[in-house]
């Protein structure tokens, strides 16, 4: 019985990352930011402090057959709308770029509960030193259900940057949840 557990378990881990990865496809490219210096600093959000400890001993008590957590889900609620830190670029673009920090994780996804890119717009996320960059998101990764989540990039720190072309559509982008991933 426990070994089956653990088979099932690999498959289903084995599945989920296949997911993941084949449902994120992103474009070529780099952050706008990477290439072009731009003034001031990226805005900060800083997620309140993780109970590690706590969910640990919740994980060792799960029931039997509960699926595996690797993560701490902490509510966001955050859009483009509700938070100012646009800036215009030299060609009439806009650049919008926000900092999430969550301290002490191994790593940090996001999750947006309205996902939606209008043509010629970029998203990334990444680490802050630039080892790990996720993207180029964009038009392609829309869907119906209007969801996306981002993959797990290491470091308790990761930067959102999205680029919207001047005179587009309007895009509908909001983060819901930060996943906090306190078992590496």
């Amino acid at each position: 019985m426990i070994i089956t557990s653990k088979y099932s378990l690999r498959i289903f881990l084995l599945f989920f990352t296949l997911a993941v990865g084949i449902g994120q496809v992103s474009q070529e490219g780099t952050p706008y930011s990477f290439d072009h210096k731009l003034s001031g600093e990226i805005p900060v959000m800083r997620m309140p402090v993780v109970d590690v400890e706590a969910l640990l001993l919740e994980d060792e008590n799960r029931p039997s057959g509960t699926p595996f957590r690797y993560g701490a889900t902490l509510p966001v609620n955050l859009s483009l709308e509700n938070s100012d830190v646009w800036k215009t670029l030299p060609k009439g673009d806009k650049i919008w770029r926000m900092k999430f920090e969550s301290s002490g994780a191994f790593a940090i996804s996001l999750v947006f509960d309205r996902f939606y890119l209008p043509p010629k717009s970029t998203l990334f996320v990444y680490s802050p030193d630039r080892k790990t960059v996720y993207g180029a998101y964009t038009s392609m990764n829309n869907n119906p259900d209007n969801i996306f989540a981002t993959p797990l990039v290491p470091s308790d720190k990761i930067i959102v940057e999205i680029v919207i072309p001047s005179g587009g559509e309007k895009s509908d982008l909001s983060i819901s949840e930060l996943i906090h991933d306190y078992r590496d």
